[in-house]
């Protein structure tokens, strides 16, 4: 039991050493909070409604941006070689505004 116990440690050890670190945010979301930071000075709160997927080869990323500031965007793009482009939601007192 001991052997066994002290593979499982090891098998274990290696497992965490070789893992990549994790990420707080995937990099699509620190492009996007530098891009809309840059276009719509928004300073990002939190993202909602993310959305990846594959699409002929191609990372498609739908967001919707909440900025600190109280406006909201939605953000789009159809590579991960593009810009996002965003569309601001107004009125911001109607959250189904878009």
């Amino acid at each position: 039991m001991h052997r066994t116990t002290t593979f499982c440690l090891a098998v274990t050890a290696a497992g965490l050493l070789l893992a990549p670190a994790g990420h707080a945010q995937t990099d699509w979301q620190g492009t996007l909070a530098d891009e809309i930071l840059i276009m719509e000075d928004c300073e990002v709160s939190f993202l909602t409604q993310m959305i990846e997927r594959q699409i002929d080869g191609r990372q498609v990323i739908l967001a919707k941006v909440h900025c600190t500031d109280g406006r909201t965007f939605d953000a789009s793009r159809n590579d991960s070689f593009a810009a996002f482009d965003f569309s601001i939601c107004e009125p911001e007192d109607e959250p189904a505004a878009c």
